[in-house]
């Protein structure tokens, strides 16, 4: 059997989303195990792929810039296509042709493709298995998103929902096995929309050898971190400074909060205040998150993992989320995290961290969780077809 696996990516343009994380560490591992082709979009030229010289050997990779003005353009047509917004925007007769020339032209042990829309890139003579991580069903995260919207987004969410969903059941067949990095995403896809070969994957983050102690981290300081143009984030963090931030400083007026993570909106950055700092695009969010005393995680939506209460957990940061923030985590309440249900209890539980004791209870058992679960090595020996290589 051969040793060669093809992987197809629809982007990897900056590696700070989590498929991309998720896409570059497999080329990680990959890279003394076995020969790679990896197929791929950018839209700059890609600082990474130049500098990077360990995948010469083993890894050949087929990186295509893509035209903007295309991709534009084929989102106008959207609202005819029978495809999903999500597929359109990647559409790329590049990629398909290359992919269907390295199929013609070499034989694998199987094809990895980094979420679903990039099944649409296979021809039809394809015959190897075809292993799917999918990260998480984007169907329910625009469900999710239309439920919190109202009127023209509302339909639009609703209506990219369905588009979705039906493309990946018309595509289903084709894949042997889907990997999602939460466990109850796995039984939603089993259970209710019948995606019988959906497992668990997992996600992995970089776990720093030391962490910065609770003395010497800036006292009463809160964080919440991510992707700030991503809406959950938004309005999560929006609710979190109106609903909350004026009870925490009635207690207590020197609480600070900061918010981190790339491409804040002007709503964001008009948050600021003498107790609420925004930083925005920062080359390493650990730093940050070192610094602050507890993280934040107050979002809504219930799908994947939340990437930031895993980054916390590795810098010792204990992490305060809602139930659906943590779904998906095999992490236990009050021993690794604290989950709130309601506005009063999050602002009591936050106090409750500000003490010594409890935070380095919490703190420790964190990193404790993140080490046996969370690295990388780990979570790509879920995938079946790539232990007997």
């Amino acid at each position: 059997m051969s040793n060669r696996i093809l992987i197809i990516s629809p982007e990897c343009s900056s590696f700070k989303k989590g498929y991309q994380i998720i896409c570059h560490q497999l080329l990680q591992f990959l890279k003394k195990k076995c020969v790679v082709d990896f197929v791929s979009s950018v839209y700059f030229s890609d600082k990474y792929f130049a500098k990077t010289d360990n995948h010469k050997k083993k890894q050949n990779l087929y990186i295509f810039k893509y035209n903007k003005l295309k991709r534009i353009s084929n989102l106008l047509t959207f609202s005819i296509a029978n495809e999903p917004v999500e597929n359109l925007f990647y559409k790329s007769n590049q990629i398909k042709r290359k992919v269907a020339d390295l199929l013609l032209k070499n034989k694998y042990k199987c094809i990895i493709c980094i979420l679903t829309r990039s099944v649409q890139y296979l021809p039809k003579f394809a015959k190897y298995p075809v292993i799917c991580i999918a990260v998480d069903p984007i169907f329910s995260n625009y469900k999710t998103l239309a439920k919190k919207s109202t009127c023209l987004k509302k339909f639009v969410y609703y209506f990219e929902a369905l588009k979705i969903l039906l493309y990946e059941k018309k595509i289903d067949y084709k894949i042997k096995n889907k990997y999602y990095v939460s466990f109850k995403d796995v039984e939603i896809c089993k259970k209710k929309y019948g995606f019988l070969n959906s497992q668990y994957l997992g996600y992995g983050v970089t776990i720093p050898k030391k962490i910065i102690s609770f003395e010497n981290r800036k006292p009463l300081s809160l964080i919440f971190s991510g992707n700030l143009s991503y809406p959950p984030n938004e309005i999560s963090i929006k609710r979190f400074v109106f609903d909350c931030m004026p009870i925490i400083k009635e207690r207590n007026s020197k609480v600070c909060l900061y918010i981190v993570g790339r491409n804040p909106s002007q709503k964001i950055i008009n948050l600021q205040n003498s107790n609420i700092k925004v930083f925005s695009n920062v080359t390493c969010i650990y730093s940050y998150l070192q610094k602050a005393l507890v993280s934040i995680c107050p979002l809504f939506t219930s799908t994947g993992v939340q990437t930031k209460i895993l980054e916390a957990f590795a810098c010792g940061t204990p992490v305060i989320a809602s139930k659906a923030a943590a779904n998906g985590l095999f992490c236990k309440n009050n021993l690794d995290i604290k989950i709130y249900d309601n506005t009063h209890q999050l602002v009591e539980y936050i106090f409750w961290l500000f003490e010594k004791k409890n935070w380095e209870k919490i703190s420790s058992n964190a990193r404790k969780y993140v080490k046996n679960n969370h690295k990388w090595s780990s979570v790509f020996s879920r995938i079946k077809e790539l232990n007997t290589i």
